[in-house]
């Protein structure tokens, strides 16, 4: 356990703390965890998964690429549906020089309506 972390057994219907001994789902709260993932809103399906992806000068990939490979990597439902490509310059970074996820999810939404 990281410090600065909770975390604890609760009822995975109620959300409710389970007594010592007993079994639930597991709960971590802190300062080391993401708030959500990368979703882009759509139509029918509410939201869908989506890449960006800032490509080195000179590399050539293609969105039918990423996928593929991504495919094979991971679940059927984490697999994004769409991959852009965006440059550098694109993306907002935090102080700690992550990029800002909300600026990605928003970018995305909007090359994604255009």
């Amino acid at each position: 356990m990281l410090p600065g972390n909770t975390i604890k057994i609760v009822d995975p219907l109620t959300g409710e703390t389970m007594p010592l001994g007993e079994r639930g789902e597991i709960a971590v709260k802190g300062p080391t965890l993401m708030l959500g993932y990368v979703g882009v809103p759509h139509e029918t399906l509410g939201e869908i998964v989506v890449s960006c992806v800032a490509p080195h000068a000179g590399a050539t990939l293609s969105e039918a690429q990423i996928r593929d490979v991504l495919k094979e990597w991971l679940a059927c439902y984490k697999a994004p549906r769409r991959v852009l490509f965006v440059e550098e310059a694109d993306l907002s970074l935090t102080g700690s020089s992550k990029v800002k996820s909300s600026a990605v999810r928003e970018l995305a939404a909007k090359r994604l309506s255009a």
